[in-house]
């Protein structure tokens, strides 16, 4: 039954996967969710809740689930940034 639920929340909200500030606003606000994760996206963007709530982000975050922070043999850090 879980995963069914599952299922239709992420079809209604397509966007909670891609981690949209407005997105994950709405879910929390309706009371579908009570908190939405965003564990890899505070590993490249550690600020990144604070640039959400100030406005001053975009609304979508940078992390693109490439999974280079892992594995957790090496110091946490995002692989997956461009070198500048």
């Amino acid at each position: 039954m879980g995963d069914v639920y599952e299922i239709a929340l992420v079809k209604k909200y397509p966007d909670c996967t891609r981690r949209l500030f407005t997105a994950n606003h709405e879910i929390i606000a309706t009371g579908v969710a009570d908190f939405v994760a965003l564990s890899r996206p505070l590993i490249r963007q550690p600020e990144l809740p604070n640039l959400w709530l100030t406005g001053a982000g975009k609304n979508t975050a940078e992390c693109i689930s490439c999974n280079g922070c892992l594995p957790l043999t090496e110091p946490l850090t995002c692989r997956g940034k461009k070198v500048a």
